[in-house]
């Protein structure tokens, strides 16, 4: 599992609203087990060693898919 931290992230629906100081935790089968805000985050339920990687000022959208092709 990894933890990925970052400024904001962009959740989607028909809203995409803005969640400042945001995480996504992804699972080891690279699915996402958590998203929200990082304060939010509850660490007591993951292992202290929990690698994570903050990614800075940087805005995540985490299931976002690039289905642009030229055919």
């Amino acid at each position: 599992m990894k933890l990925y931290t970052a400024d904001r992230l962009l959740t989607q629906g028909e809203a995409g609203d803005i969640l400042d100081g945001a995480a996504v935790l992804v699972g080891d089968d690279g699915k996402f087990a958590w998203v929200g805000r990082q304060a939010e985050f509850p660490a007591s339920e993951y292992p202290a060693d929990l690698e994570r990687e903050d990614l800075g000022d940087v805005t995540m959208l985490p299931g976002l898919i690039d289905a642009h092709v030229h055919l």
